[in-house]
């Protein structure tokens, strides 16, 4: 992919909504919550509940929910948004679409 470029000012310093770090943080969020979720459901498998009482009434939502979370953050982290903003003019403009290649016509 090319690199974009401000209009006005020439600056390759271009926002266009991603964000890594949210990826980063959702994918974790997205193991950790994995990970206890696991456990709450090994459990019951690998101990019996009368030897292992302070989880006894373990509820699995929020662990699940913690997963969801981090599913939520992930992507929204990958998204792009529609318009683009230059960091050091902070002119706001939308960056011209990629050409769309049509291979399906030239089998024809």
């Amino acid at each position: 992919m090319t690199r974009l470029v401000c209009l006005k000012c020439g600056s390759t310093k271009i926002d266009d909504g991603s964000s890594k770090l949210v990826s980063v943080l959702g994918f974790l969020l997205f193991l950790a919550g994995s990970y206890v979720l696991s456990s709450y459901l090994a459990i019951p498998v690998t101990v019996s509940w009368e030897e292992y009482a302070p989880i006894e009434d373990a509820n699995c939502l929020p662990a699940l929910l913690t997963c969801c979370f981090g599913i939520f953050m992930f992507f929204q982290g990958l998204t792009q948004s529609e318009r683009v903003r230059c960091r050091k003019c902070g002119s706001l403009w939308t960056p011209p679409k990629p050409p769309k290649h049509h291979l399906h016509r030239m089998t024809k």
